[in-house]
């Protein structure tokens, strides 16, 4: 929500939301050099970094505002009742 780049490592849901090489970097778990070259990379790259923080600024503002969130668990809810 803050238009930053996100540089995670792919375990549970983060690949859920963390697209690689679209709104940031997406490196295999305990991969600590990849993780630190993707960190530079960004430091490095002003308008990489911009351009992958819009992208996920528009991904959050599509599916996960509070709004969107709320929505969608009332329909879960509303699905079971």
């Amino acid at each position: 929500s803050f238009a930053k780049p996100v540089v995670g490592f792919d375990v549970g849901g983060i690949s859920d939301w963390l697209n690689d090489g679209e709104n940031g970097f997406l490196v295999e778990r305990c991969d600590i050099q990849t993780l630190s070259e993707k960190i530079c990379i960004l430091l490095k790259n002003k308008n990489l970094s911009i351009e992958m923080g819009k992208k996920g600024k528009e991904m959050w503002s599509k599916e996960f505002t509070k709004e969107i969130h709320l929505k969608k668990l009332i329909s879960i809810f509303e699905q079971c009742a």
